[in-house]
């Protein structure tokens, strides 16, 4: 699945999550008035998929080992990366960790809205190690300021 379907499948995830006021990750399907069947139910199945396979990788990541050689290089060249990005956006870079080609990086932005616009942005950009890239922000319910949003590199090069 190509990085535009995958970011797709999230953002529409994240904004069903928004519109339930649940958080990200543990969203319910919406009544839409189509049949379980129909075409609502097929982009469900495909975001929750999508949310379990984030969710797998970020499970493996953290079960991984350090890579110390190939990990703190593309820890700088992102961290670097999103730091410029932060600072043209006005959000946070909590972490950057590096393991095996996969990265992940927590980012944080002040409000929901802000948020969602991050994640699209960091997911858009072109970064100095070349990775897919995959992110989601995760809203705990009522929570409206301080918003955390996981980012994933895959497949790092």
């Amino acid at each position: 699945m190509k990085l535009n379907n995958r970011l797709a499948l999230v953002e529409r995830a994240l904004a069903n999550a928004e519109g339930a006021g649940q958080p990200t990750g543990e969203s319910e399907p919406q009544a839409t008035g189509e049949p379980k069947d129909g075409p609502a139910a097929a982009d469900g199945a495909a975001e929750e998929k999508s949310l379990k396979r984030f969710t797998s990788i970020v499970e493996e990541f953290s079960a991984m080992p350090p890579d110390s050689a190939w990990g703190s290089q593309a820890v700088r060249g992102l961290k670097s990366d999103l730091m410029t990005m932060a600072e043209k956006f006005s959000f946070d870079v909590q972490s950057v960790q590096c393991k095996d080609h996969l990265c992940m990086a927590e980012i944080v932005s002040s409000s929901p809205q802000a948020a969602t616009q991050h994640v699209n942005q960091v997911a858009h950009a072109r970064y100095s190690v070349r990775c897919d890239v995959e992110a989601i922000m995760k809203v705990p319910s009522g929570q409206t300021e301080d918003i955390s949003s996981t980012v994933l590199f895959t497949d790092c090069k």
